[in-house]
């Protein structure tokens, strides 16, 4: 059985991050989040 997923890596990037998540979930796809030192506010 095949089971996509997407991986995004994420660097500083709070406005975008919460929308393409949003996108993916509603298409039924999971996603991980791999943060590369953001700040706190991401």
């Amino acid at each position: 059985m095949y089971n996509p997923c997407a991986v995004i890596p994420v660097y500083n990037h709070e406005t975008a991050v919460p929308a393409v998540v949003e996108a993916l979930q509603a298409a039924g796809l999971p996603c991980v989040l791999v943060d590369d030192a953001s700040s706190p506010a991401c």
